[in-house]
């Protein structure tokens, strides 16, 4: 899967390397053998903190208002080097109501073969930081969302396939708020390779990139005829064999077939400026600092545009940092 595996070795090796890997509840000072063990002992309000390292668990966060974050989820290095795996099933399930204070942040979410990394199921948590990569499934293969509005933000959907529809995120009748996220190189044997809205959903999508996603057709972002997601000051790219596929709501601010500015942040200027060309890289409105827009990447897929080529073409890509880390990994060799 596009280098995945070597992806994966090089950020395993990383953990392996460290000496002990805590998880800690840091409201109850405590630490505990799983991650499982400390959701299970939490109560609401409790804040728990996993040490570096690679944790093959199926975590299910029992509807508790608690917040399960890496060291440092602004820190790209910390997240590429906190990996949740599921070892073949859901990483990561919501489903007793959780709400917007139970939050999940710096993680990358692998490992998933034949179910959603992360299923939220008439749930609304909060998601952000986190990086779904390389993940297959039936559908959703990096978030299945049924009948909930969980909020997610700032993440990464990264190689995601599935051989039905949604590689990336698939929205069941349900309201998702998604900010400043990634979809890149997911894809989807039906419909919806970056993203797809089924039975009524309405998701509102803000600030996002939908760079080389597949599927047949909808490659961005794929909708069934009674969903109607908002998009807005998104950028569309490399997309195939479409860029949207079905109805939506034109928020404005909207990039289609071309990656025009440096970075994907300069997607926040004002109207009208979103397709002048920025050489000095500029910051998301909110963002921490650490999530700058500014390093170069190569990008994997073949068919993307390359550093290098005229301006008068296609400038080159740019991606979040903790993106970059996660290209850059699977882009090695070749």
């Amino acid at each position: 899967m596009r280098h995945l595996s070597l992806a994966l070795s090089t950020v395993c090796a990383l953990a392996a390397s460290l000496a002990s890997a805590d998880i800690t509840n840091i409201t109850q000072g405590t630490t505990h053998a799983t991650i499982q063990e400390a959701i299970t002992l939490a109560v609401n309000g409790d804040e728990i903190v996993v040490d570096p390292g690679v944790y093959f668990e199926s975590l299910n966060l029992l509807g508790k208002a608690i917040t399960l974050r890496s060291q440092d989820p602004t820190d790209p290095p910390t997240v590429i080097s906190t990996i949740l795996n599921g070892g073949g099933s859901t990483v990561i399930s919501c489903s007793d109501n959780e709400g917007p204070d139970t939050i999940i942040a710096g993680f990358v979410i692998t490992g998933t073969t034949y179910s959603s990394a992360m299923a939220n199921f008439g749930t609304s948590p909060t998601v952000e930081y986190c990086s779904f990569i390389g993940n297959v499934s039936h559908v959703g293969a990096g978030m299945q969302n049924y009948n909930g509005s969980p909020t997610v933000r700032y993440c990464a959907f990264v190689d995601n396939s599935v051989d039905g529809k949604g590689g990336g995120m698939r929205n069941n009748s349900a309201s998702p708020t998604v900010l400043h996220c990634e979809f890149i190189g997911n894809s989807a044997n039906v419909d919806g390779g970056g993203m797809f809205n089924g039975f009524g959903s309405t998701p509102t999508v803000t600030g996002c990139s939908f760079v080389s996603n597949t599927a047949n057709p909808g490659g961005g972002i794929g909708s069934d005829p009674d969903s109607d997601p908002l998009i807005t000051a998104c950028i569309f790219f490399a997309n195939t064999p479409d860029e949207i596929h079905g109805p939506y709501t034109d928020g404005g601010d909207n990039v289609f077939g071309a990656y025009p500015p440096a970075d994907p942040a300069a997607r926040h200027l004002p109207r009208g400026h979103q397709r002048r060309w920025r050489r000095r890289p500029i910051r998301p409105r909110h963002a921490p600092r650490r999530l700058r827009f500014q390093l170069p990447l190569r990008p994997a897929s073949s068919h993307l545009p390359k550093p290098g080529i005229p301006a008068g073409s296609s400038p080159t890509l740019r991606y979040s940092e903790t993106s970059i880390a996660l290209r850059a990994a699977t882009n090695q060799g070749r």
